[in-house]
């Protein structure tokens, strides 16, 4: 994207913290970015992102910010939940050796980085019909705000929904 001049930025927070509290943080980057100038962006989310998008975009004061969101896409946001919730202490553990392993230093000291990360409260507002998805799902998204959900399942071989052309004019 910034090859192809679009400005870029990355919103990244705390993932394990109760998603309300990161929707509060992307609500702060907003008025940040508003202060610099930006009357419009497009969000692409991934994963939980999606929710803490959706959360912001349906509050309230959302209406009377400056900035305008013109295209929200969640890449696998679980909108209906997750049963993998259920095993949020193995993907932590998973994530932090990720990172571990990824980074340039290989200092042990980023293995504890799950400290930073909250106690847990996301793993609670991912459980399918949880209190914080039920609130989310009773709020309505602004009218003004394309959305597109990119979506996948595990229990079925991957096909193509729809295409945009083929080589032959298909």
């Amino acid at each position: 994207l910034s090859a192809d001049g679009h400005t870029v930025l990355r919103f990244d927070y705390r993932n394990d913290q109760a998603i309300v509290r990161s929707a509060d943080e992307l609500a702060i980057a907003f008025d940040q970015i508003e202060r610099a100038g930006v009357r419009e962006l497009d969000l692409v989310c991934h994963s939980m992102g999606g929710l803490v998008a959706r959360e912001v975009l349906q509050r309230d004061d959302y209406g009377s910010r400056g900035l305008r969101v013109r295209t929200l896409i969640t890449l696998g946001t679980p909108h209906g939940g997750s049963p993998w919730a259920r095993l949020r202490s193995i993907a932590e553990a998973r994530e932090q050796i990720q990172r571990w392993a990824e980074s340039d230093d290989l200092d042990p000291m980023r293995l504890f980085g799950f400290v930073d990360d909250g106690a847990g409260q996301a793993g609670n507002d991912l459980m399918p019909g949880s209190a914080f998805l039920r609130s989310l799902d009773a709020g309505v998204m602004p009218d003004d705000v394309r959305v597109i959900c990119i979506v996948g399942r595990t229990d079925q071989p991957s096909t193509l929904v729809g295409t945009v052309g083929t080589a032959a004019g298909r």
